[in-house]
């Protein structure tokens, strides 16, 4: 749910940076989130044919909990702004992505 305020969010941290909002450069957070998703996805299910199920469950929660709290409140200050936020969508995009890959396939698991 959370790429539904990404661009809102750009737009407002482009105001307080600078006088001039571009909506490619806002739009530009949700293709970095879809597309280190897919790189999570592929990337999870490396790990998961490695390591077991609940690890990797793990390694995302904590991940995605850590580019939130971490890098995501740092973006509304004057000195990272909008290069900041692309970088939480790139980790974001990575951790949540591969997170629901894995817990699908966690899923599917349990039936066999």
């Amino acid at each position: 749910m959370l790429q539904i305020y990404l661009p809102t969010y750009a737009n407002q941290v482009q105001h307080t940076s600078s006088t001039s909002s571009s909506n490619f450069l806002s739009s530009l957070t949700l293709v970095i989130f879809n597309l280190t998703g897919v790189g999570g996805c592929i990337i999870a299910g490396w790990l998961s044919d490695r390591w077991h199920v609940t690890n990797c469950i793990a390694l995302c929660t904590i991940g995605s909990a850590v580019s939130v709290f971490v890098i995501w409140g740092c973006t509304g200050s004057a000195t990272g702004g909008l290069a900041l936020l692309y970088v939480f969508c790139a980790l974001f995009g990575l951790f949540a992505g591969s997170y629901v890959c894995i817990a699908l396939s966690k899923q599917e698991w349990r039936h066999c």
